[in-house]
């Protein structure tokens, strides 16, 4: 619970629903997240007298004004927490491939700290030109990297550089709630009304709607908004999804069956339901 009585909301709303979610909270004349809070609390109700978290996944009928598509059990849970869903996670850039092949050989090989720190900052094995900015990349690759385990981390070593992509992009969106929703919703909702392009101006759009959802998400300078946008698009362009330079065309993905497998056999559906956002 917020210091001033609002409850931490956190759910999923489709991208043609927001608006009316907007438009019922004007014609009320109650906060959006008042608006938001009643469907909470109703539907808390139902799962209470239906197993509460043994359901999943729970879909919200047209009835209930078709403001919410679905919302998972965890985020329920996690609403009174005033923890932000989303962060500046992705601000490092790119999935960096080549330096995360050498990052995998380090987990696999079980590195010590001191280890570590001589390969990343005395050896510089990711050849960067200052140690302070070996050691950001090679954290955030290890952070990345450990949302999984050894079986994904010798696919990013050995892999091909496509298997080696697309499971680093599944660590990402794993890591990433930001760009994880950003798949989910915006670039899907692209495929889905079958736009040829992926227009800069949706991350705004994008970046907006979150700060709609999750009050306690930190209120970014607009510099900074760029920059995870920088990096939300170079990673598209990087799995493939995006093409034709700054023209950002949008193409279809046929991910890795390595990964895929990989993600399969360890239960990592949302994960899965990110990455075919063409299919």
């Amino acid at each position: 619970m917020r210091k001033d009585g609002r409850k931490q909301v956190l759910l999923y709303l489709r991208p043609d629903l927001i608006l009316a979610l907007k438009s019922t909270s004007k014609t009320r004349g109650i906060p959006v997240y008042r608006l938001v809070e009643e469907h909470l609390d109703r539907l808390g109700s139902h799962l209470a007298a239906n197993g509460g978290g043994v359901a999943k996944v729970i879909e919200v009928e047209k009835g209930d004004q078709a403001l919410l598509q679905r919302m998972s059990w965890e985020a329920i849970e996690r609403a009174g927490m005033g923890q932000p869903r989303y962060k500046a996670d992705i601000a490092g850039g790119s999935l960096q491939v080549s330096e995360a092949r050498v990052v995998a050989g380090l987990l696999l090989a079980g590195a010590s700290e001191e280890q570590w720190r001589r390969a990343i900052s005395v050896d510089n094995v990711l050849q960067k030109r200052s140690a302070g900015t070996a050691n950001r990349q090679a954290t955030l690759i290890r952070n990345r990297l450990q949302t999984m385990g050894p079986d994904l981390w010798r696919i990013v070593q050995d892999g091909t550089n496509t298997a080696a992509t697309h499971a680093m992009l599944a660590c990402a969106i794993k890591h990433s709630p930001l760009l994880a929703d950003f798949l989910h919703y915006t670039v899907r909702e692209s495929f889905r009304l079958f736009r040829s392009d992926l227009p800069r101006r949706v991350w705004t759009s994008f970046i907006d709607r979150c700060h709609d959802l999750d009050p306690a998400m930190p209120q970014w300078a607009d510099s900074t908004t760029q920059k995870l946008g920088d990096s939300a698009f170079r990673v598209l362009h990087e799995a493939g999804y995006l093409t034709g330079g700054a023209k950002n065309i949008l193409q279809p993905v046929r991910v890795d069956p390595e990964v895929m497998g990989y993600l399969r056999n360890h239960d990592e559906m949302d994960v899965i339901i990110r990455l075919q956002v063409s299919s």
